[in-house]
């Protein structure tokens, strides 16, 4: 249930007009579906794999990284595919470093 938390707080980031209406326009879902959703009731896999390829979309990331993903491990060395492991570890550590300084200060501000 996180995990859709995230995605839905992703999308919803990204998305210039967050009416109800809107949202369930962009992405194919029913309104009283959407609504729903945004509400806590849980998403089926094809509503979150709409949700993903849209917060993709909107990124600007137009190719499907799991299938890239895929593609270089069938045609890569093990030595490169370790390097592509170790950059995304490390953007990974970069990523968290931020949030917990963001998320420290905004604690520090209103305690």
């Amino acid at each position: 249930m996180q995990s859709q938390k995230e995605l839905l707080n992703k999308y919803l980031s990204l998305s210039s007009k967050t009416t109800l209406k809107h949202l369930s326009h962009e992405t194919g879902i029913q309104f009283t579906r959407m609504f729903r959703i945004l509400n806590g009731s849980p998403m089926k896999f094809s509503e979150s794999e709409t949700i993903q390829k849209l917060i993709l979309k909107k990124m600007g990331i137009d190719s499907n990284l799991e299938n890239l993903a895929l593609e270089c491990q069938s045609k890569l060395s093990a030595k490169s595919l370790r390097e592509i492991e170790e950059l995304m570890k490390r953007k990974l550590i970069v990523w968290d470093l931020k949030n917990t300084v963001k998320t420290e200060h905004q604690q520090s501000i209103s305690a």
